[in-house]
């Protein structure tokens, strides 16, 4: 497992040992530059994620994280495929979406807002 750690760019990881309770601590740290990779690689992929600051992902909750990494994945998102993914309501869903697009990363299209066909996208300047 360390071994795959630093071979993977990260900082040897470190152990604590407890003895009363008994118990065992794996510290795996990340730089900067490791969480700006795991943002960047892991969750938005390069080809159709969204270009958004490391800052700006930081301070996502997990729900919307859920939803760029569904967007990277398949170009859009909808209201029941990130309540599925993320495991929450579909009330839940909607207003992560809604938020995503007050913040200019999303936008939303459909008919109307009863289209069964709607969904969200990635805003065109922030395509990759």
């Amino acid at each position: 497992m360390v071994k795959n750690w630093t071979d993977a760019g990260y900082e040897k990881p470190m152990l604590s040992e407890q003895v009363n309770p008994e118990r065992s601590t794996i510290f795996l740290p990340l730089s900067d530059r490791a969480i700006s990779k795991m943002a960047n690689d892991d969750f938005l992929p390069k080809d159709k994620g969204p270009a958004i600051s490391l800052e700006l992902y930081s301070q996502m909750s997990d729900t919307e994280k859920v939803a760029l990494r569904l967007v990277g994945e398949q170009g859009r998102v909808t209201t029941a495929l990130l309540a599925t993914q993320a495991g929450v309501s579909k009330l839940t869903a909607t207003r992560t979406l809604k938020g995503l697009m007050d913040k200019g990363i999303l936008v939303w299209r459909g008919r109307n807002k009863t289209d069964p066909a709607q969904y969200y996208e990635v805003v065109e300047s922030l395509q990759s």
